[in-house]
Order: structure tokens, then sequence, then C-alpha cells
């Protein structure tokens, strides 16, 4: 039933274990079999806490185990959030109704953020806005240290304090203060600790890898120095940097416990020989990890395909082109998958297989590209061209590109050129100031002329030159700290589409028949799977292609150190270990594209000095 390795770790009961395991090794399967080993020890069911990181996977674990141990009584299966809550509740006299809602929590910033024009994409800037505060306060780094990625430092700062002032007053918390007030309370609460270290005297946590300073420091106090503690992951597979998580806690924790039993799980039960051989070279150009063997349990050798094409619109055809050459089955496509760096990209990969009337569904939601927030700018520029425009669409694009229109007054106007000239004309920032207000507004103005009666090719060449728009995407891209091609995808891609479209009225029912048809494809959840690499963690599948292998994209543009490089490979390294049977590698290259060296690094490891796997490369035209 367990392989030798899997027993070992099944009967290394008590102590402290650090048990890593490979892909496909079947660690959930060993970690259910040790709870049930302590069981049969005599160790009672209620002593025993399992940690995992996500909601699904503590139910999917618990439901598992019940399945195949019914008889071992109540063991806890939670998330490191839901055992803070438990603690919060028990001691704190905390109750559900404390937690903040996300939806009080976006209208919070929403309300925050009026005022603040210069910001276009709100919903997304909240976004990356909370997730610098989780990791703020996740890596314990005082706000006056800690640099966020959503943007300026002094606007962070300003939300930060206006957050927490906020929750306070309303005697809330959020998901992050659930970790930190349960880590204060255990750590000054006696009675508090004393009653968990009792109560859980066997822990074990899967997903090591993915711990953050804060989430250690919990488990490491609920243990004790001498506690029955056993961690369970793959350094390989750390790829929540971004989030706070970090890779050397696992790293590090025989220093904390030097007395801890350290195992491997080396046996790959998911994939066919070539596609380990090839992960295990790619992997071991990274510096950081433990070293570890790789064995695969199967006799087949598999196939890794690399295929390059000369640009992306000629590598997305070619991606279509080998899924209808290979006639799939529905059972087919349901064990394929689709994967790529960024979400943006599933956007023109399902358009494609919609075209082609492929089956697929997506791990997470597909954002429709008619929905964002550029062709918003674009309409309300060509309706404001023709006469047809409001002055939600004036408002819209007063700043898109910097106009430096940012008095109030402008927002209050009914939208005329006589109106405008008078808030221009009456600023109080000088005379210099109001001169430059009101030749952008004449500007504007002459830029809404050239777009009269345009059809959409013009509109968007007469925006690029004339009106500095895609500057303007640019400098944005700056201002957010994003890289400027995440929003040139969208504009390209309009500019494509500009093109299959004689007129406004013929582009305008394309989109209403492109966002049907998207959300009848992604309700029926069906088909080949489109994923990021991020969100593939953890998922299999017999045939996995992986889009745009690609420098900047694979490894990421944004990747500056050392250690972000190593991420960026281990996230390559999870996408190649999700196939079991067959793993296709699409890349482009020319004045657009130059292959990932990743690509490179799969036919051999760094240290290797003997023969090299032979990695199919095609290149086609």
């Amino acid at each position: 039933m367990f392989n030798e390795e899997q027993q070992k770790a099944i009967e290394t009961i008590k102590g402290q274990l650090i048990l890593v395991a490979c892909p496909g090794s079947g660690k959930t399967t060993t970690l259910l079999g040790r709870i049930h080993e302590m069981i049969q020890q005599g160790v009672p069911a209620e002593n025993i806490l399992m940690v995992t990181f996500t909601t699904a996977a503590a139910g999917e674990m618990k439901q598992r185990f019940w399945k195949k141990y019914a008889e071992d009584g109540m063991v806890t299966f939670c998330t490191i959030h839901s055992f803070c809550l438990a603690t919060l509740k028990k001691f704190a006299h905390f109750d559900a109704e404390c937690v903040l809602a996300t939806g009080d929590i976006y209208e919070f910033f929403f309300q925050q953020l009026v005022r603040h024009k210069e910001i276009v994409d709100k919903v997304e800037y909240i976004k990356a806005l909370l997730l610098d505060i989780a990791v703020c306060k996740n890596s314990m780094c005082p706000l006056a240290q800690f640099e966020p990625n959503c943007g300026e430092k002094e606007l962070f700062d300003e939300l930060f304090k206006a957050y927490e002032n906020w929750k306070d007053a309303l005697g809330k918390i959020d998901y992050d203060d659930m970790l930190l007030k349960a880590y204060e309370l255990m750590k000054n609460d006696k009675t508090c600790l004393e009653w968990l270290q009792e109560r859980y005297q066997y822990i074990q946590i899967d997903e090591f890898q993915d711990t953050n300073y804060l989430q250690r420091d919990i488990l490491y106090l609920l243990a004790g120095e001498n506690g029955n503690i056993a961690v369970v992951g793959d350094d390989d597979q750390s790829i929540y940097g971004f989030r706070g998580a970090k890779p050397e806690i696992m790293l590090k924790f025989a220093e904390h416990y030097p007395n801890a039993v350290s195992l491997h799980l080396s046996m790959n039960y998911r994939s066919d020989r070539k596609i380990i051989e090839c992960a295990s070279n790619l992997i071991h150009h990274n510096k950081e990890r433990f070293d570890k063997e790789f064995l695969a349990s199967h006799e087949e050798e598999g196939i890794v395909h690399h295929q390059t094409y000369n640009d992306i619109d000629a590598e997305q055809r070619g991606l279509v082109k080998m899924i209808l050459e290979k006639k799939m089955s529905m059972d087919e496509y349901r064990n394929t998958s689709i994967l790529y760096r960024t979400n943006k990209e599933a956007v023109q990969v399902s358009d494609l297989l919609i075209t082609e009337k492929i089956p697929f569904w997506c791990t997470e939601p597909i954002q429709d590209k008619y929905d964002h927030w550029i062709y918003r700018d674009i309409l309300s520029y060509h309706k404001l061209g023709n006469g047809i425009g409001n002055k939600m669409d004036l408002n819209r694009i007063l700043n898109h590109p910097q106009r430096f229109l940012f008095d109030s007054r402008f927002f209050k106007t009914d939208g005329s050129l006589k109106q405008l000239m008078h808030v221009a004309a009456t600023l109080p920032d000088g005379k210099w100031k109001r001169s430059k207000a009101m030749d952008s507004v004449e500007d504007m103005f002459y830029l809404f002329k050239k777009l009269e009666d345009k059809n959409p090719v013009d509109t968007l060449k007469i925006l690029e030159s004339f009106g500095r728009y895609k500057i303007f995407l640019h400098d944005y891209a700056e201002y957010r700290n994003m890289s400027p091609g995440e929003l040139y995808f969208y504009w390209n891609s309009y500019k494509a589409d500009a093109e299959k479209h004689n007129d406004w009225k013929e582009w305008d029912a394309y989109v209403r028949k492109h966002k049907i048809i998207l959300q009848e494809q992604l309700r029926k959840h069906d088909g080949i799977a489109l994923s990021t690499l991020h969100r593939s963690k953890g998922l299999e599948w017999d045939r996995v292609y992986i889009l745009n292998c690609v420098k900047n994209t694979i490894p990421f543009a944004k990747q500056g150190t050392v250690e972000d490089l190593e991420e960026e490979r281990r996230l390559f390294y999870v996408g190649c270990t999700r196939a079991k049977k067959e793993l296709q590698l699409l890349s482009y290259q020319g004045n657009s594209g130059e292959i990932s060296p990743f690509i490179k690094e799969l036919k051999s490891s760094e240290s290797d000095t003997g023969d090299k796997v032979d990695l199919d490369v095609h290149l086609k035209y």
C-alpha cells in the first residue's frame, strides 16, 4: 500500500519531522496514513491538528480521511486562518460578525479613492493594495520600511492608516488581523497557549513551503520547542513570494528544530520518465533548495516537445492546429490543459478556442477583454467625437492622456468647451498653469473633431498618434508599477479586432455576441482547462501545453533579483510537472520575442556532466 519512504514517514510520529515531497509522490495519502497510524498507536483523534493553507484543501483532505478511516474519530482539519479565528472566538470573545466582508472593504477603499482621479483601474488597484497590506502584515514589516507593489508609497501609507483607523472605529478585523491578533493572544495569554498545546499535541502542516513569517511564528509557538510537529512540502514548488511566502522558512526548519528527522518522498507516480527528467534538469539550476532525487514510477518515456514560431499570433494558431490535429474526444479534452503565466493570456486563447468551437473552462474567471477600462476609453472618445457622448464619457477620458485637469470643477461642468475653458481660465494656480490648462482643453476638443465620422481602425490610429494614448498607457503602467506590455496587450488586441469591422455598428454587434458566447462557454465548466501556472498547482492532466515560453513572460519581466528568478523557475517547474504523459512547450522569436532561457535548462542541469536530454525542437513560420 505504501512504499518504503512513505512507510518511514508514517511511522515517524514523535518529535519533529520535515518531509520533502516531490510532485506526484503521494504526499496527501502519506499524511492521512500518518494520522491513522497516530490513532492506532493510541493518540486521541482530538489531539491531532492537520493544517493546510486553503479551505478547499482542508475540506478535501477531511473528506478523504473520513472515507478511508471513518472509525478514527474527529481529527481537526483546518486552515491557519480558521484555527486563528477559532482561537479568538474561544479566548477573546470574537465571533464571525467581527470579520469584515470583502464587499465592505472594497466599498471603503472606493470611497477613499474618489478624489484620486489618476487611478483608472480602481478594482485592480484595490486588489493589489489589499495584497500589499496582507504582505506587510504577514511579514511583520513596519509600515515605514515596507515598499508596496501597487503604486506610490505615499498613497499606500495614507490608505493603510485610514483602513486601520476605520476598522478600529468599527471594532472589526480582516482576514490578516485574525493571524496577528491570535499570535499576540497566544504570546501574551499563558492560559490560552497552554490550553492549545494541551489540546493539539500532534501537529501536521501541509504545503509548508508556502508559509510566511507570521504563520511560521504561530505554528512554532503552538508546537513549542520540543513538540510533535511534522511539516510537509516541496521547496521546489514555493511560488507565492508575491503573497509573502518565504521558501527559506522550510529550508531552515532543521535550524529551529535541530533534532528534526528529515525524510524525502522521491517517487513520482504522476509523470512519465522524460517529463520528470526535464523538470529535474530545470530545477537543479536553482541554488537555494534541498538537494533531492527524482524517481519515475512509470516505465513509459512520455513526450516533451518544444515548438517555436515567428510571432505570437503564429504561436496561437499553432496551438489550435495542434489540438485540432489530435481529434480529441471529450474525455481527452478534459485531460488536457493550456497553461500561461498571466491571466490576460487567457483572453486571446479563449477567443481562438471559441472560434474553433473547442470546449474549454477556466480555473479562475476570465475577464472579457471588452470589459476593460481601455475599451471603455475608446468608446468614450468615439462618442465624444461624434456628439453622442455624455458627462461620464468626458470625465472618463479627461486625463487620458495626462492633461493635468484635476480641479474638481472640471468634473462638474456640462461638458461644453465654454464651461471647461471657464474653469481653466479661473484656476487659482497662476497665469502659466491657467494657460496650460486652456491649451489642454482646446487640444482635447480638436482631438474630438478629428475623430468625427471615423471608423474603428482610424479612431484607434488617431488616438495613438495625435491623442498620445499609447504613451499614456506606458506612463500609467509605470505609475502602477506594472509592465507596459500588460496594457499594450489590450490595446493591440483592440487594434486587431478593429481591422475586422468596417464600422462601429458592426464592431458593437461583434462585442455583444462575444460576451454572450464567452459567458455560455465558461458556464459549461467542461473541456480543456485554461489556467495560470499559479492556479495549476496541485492539479494534473495527461497533456499540458505551456504558452509563451519567451523571455519577459517566462520568466516574467518584473523579476530582478536572483531570488525572483529562482521563484520564476520554480513556477515553470510547477507547470511542467502537471503533465502526466505529454508536455508541449510553445514559444515565438524574432522582433517580438526571445525563447525563454528555461527551455535550454530543461535539456540539462547546471551540474550535469553526462548526456543531455534530447528535447525535440521545431521551428514553424
